[in-house]
């Protein structure tokens, strides 16, 4: 995580903070032993001395400072945890100028998820706030990670699982973006990052309050008619990322650990259903989900029989932040803007984070997918939003997913002038896919077959030559 801060930041206090968040929750003190056991153990150390590193860059220009801050982030990231020996978290700020830090806070996700680091943030400040007006910082009183382990004893493991194989029956598994999708095993991050507007967010919130769904369906429902078009089935399938924390387990809220989980979510579209039905259907399932969330993904692909279930995850996030004004006046300082790296087994990512303005982004391995086609991803899952929110009782399978920039290629620069009638201009069309996108698919058939623009070129041309030989015995025209 990579903070910008504003204002003054006494390092000796945020040491002196996180070191009592350390004492404070086991999880910090925690080490994880899997060599030469016949079972990974999970040991909780006593003390774990937390060390903040500092580093001056204020004699650097502002491009050496970026440079210097880039070049420690990638380290970083390549670094890693061991799991067996290291501190799971560390942090290191960079002063850039008399009232500029960088702060980069660095935590494996075994510790903890987001909403937990939001807890943890919120006590943090408020430690550092006791401690730079000295007085006493009061919080409520830790409830124990150990407690969740209990309740997770208690259940019914057989249960949940077969309510996921009958979830998941008849699903024949997909390969998500298969014809945009390059087989590889290097990982490059890429990363498109929307808002939507005001307008726009309260218009979404509105309609999934009227089928008494959250803001979360609403985003998978129309992801998942977006999904249904490029794979061209009404049977599709992605992974969500649930809190996983059970509401009768009392003080759940404010226990500190991993409780997220990856689990599927199928959704089945129909051939007449409207927006408005899907968000409801969409919202059932979730509720209906529930109770079963708690089942790690693995089990859930060992119970189906599907190894690779999951290709590409929906993440809608809710991470508590203090306003600006309110930080300054207790801490002395504000985090300007946060921006988070997340090392992800999957290629693509879609992450929403709520607010009076919905933030949108697409995180994708750049290896995997070519940008310009998550750009047209973002742009069409914009449009279907807007479309889905203006017409929710339009069959979702007539809500348009041509945008602005396509349409215009389509009527204006394809479309020339000089072209009289259909046959000149689906002519003119497909040379120009011929030209620019030789190797995309231009046709697919039932059993995976396709065939790309260059090629059906090449059958064209060969069928052309074939009947320019005939033409002398050809008395009449053939309507082709």
């Amino acid at each position: 995580m990579d903070m910008n801060v504003k204002g003054t930041l006494r390092y000796d206090l945020l040491e002196k903070s996180m070191n009592i968040i350390v004492e404070r929750y086991d999880i910090f003190r925690t080490v994880f032993l899997h060599e030469k056991v016949k079972r990974p153990v999970q040991v909780v150390l006593k003390e774990r001395p937390f060390t903040l590193d500092v580093v001056d860059l204020q004699d650097l220009s502002e491009d050496e400072q970026l440079e210097r801050i880039e070049k420690f982030k990638q380290q970083d990231q390549l670094r890693g945890f061991d799991l067996s020996k290291d501190s799971l978290m560390r942090a290191s700020v960079f002063q850039t100028g008399p009232a500029s830090y960088r702060w980069i806070w660095s935590y494996h996700h075994i510790l903890l998820d987001g909403w937990c680091f939001g807890l943890v943030v919120q006590e943090l400040f408020a430690i550092y706030h006791a401690l730079l007006h000295d007085v006493p910082y009061k919080l409520a009183p830790v409830k124990p990670y150990k407690e969740y382990i209990k309740w997770l004893e208690k259940q019914d493991k057989q249960a949940s699982l077969q309510y996921w194989q009958q979830s998941l029956a008849g699903f024949d598994g997909q390969s998500t973006f298969k014809e945009q999708r390059k087989q590889t095993n290097e990982h490059e991050l890429g990363e498109i990052e929307w808002s939507m507007s005001k307008e726009e967010t309260a218009a979404l919130s509105e309609l999934a309050l009227q089928q008494n769904a959250t803001l979360s369906s609403a985003l998978q429902s129309v992801w998942s008619v977006l999904l249904s078009r490029y794979q061209r089935s009404n049977d599709v399938l992605f992974g969500t990322v649930v809190s996983g924390r059970p509401a009768d387990l009392a003080g759940v809220d404010r226990m500190v650990g991993l409780f997220i989980n990856v689990i599927p979510r199928r959704i089945q579209l129909t051939d007449h259903m409207t927006f408005r039905a899907l968000l409801s259907e969409t919202q059932q399932q979730s509720l209906a989900a529930e109770p079963h969330q708690y089942i790690p993904i693995y089990d859930i692909q060992a119970k189906t029989g599907q190894q690779q279930l999951i290709d590409h995850i929906v993440v809608f996030e809710n991470v508590p932040a203090a306003k600006k004004d309110e930080q300054e006046a207790r801490l002395g300082f504000t985090v300007e803007d946060m921006n988070v790296y997340e090392k992800s087994n999957y290629d693509l990512n879609l992450l929403a984070s709520p607010g009076e303005e919905l933030l949108l982004k697409l995180a994708f391995n750049q290896r995997a997918f070519d940008p310009q086609f998550v750009h047209t991803l973002k742009e069409q899952l914009s449009l279907l939003i807007n479309e889905a929110v203006m017409h929710p009782d339009q069959s979702i399978h007539t809500l348009p997913l041509v945008t602005k920039q396509e349409k215009q290629l389509i009527l204006e620069e394809w479309n020339a002038p000089e072209l009289e009638h259909d046959q000149l201009y689906l002519s003119k069309w497909f040379e120009h896919n011929v030209r620019k996108q030789p190797n995309a698919v231009a046709l697919s058939a039932e059993e995976e077959q396709t065939m790309t623009y260059a090629e059906l070129n090449e059958q064209a041309n060969r069928l052309a030559r074939h009947l320019q030989k005939m033409e002398p015995n050809i008395k009449r025209s053939s309507p082709f």
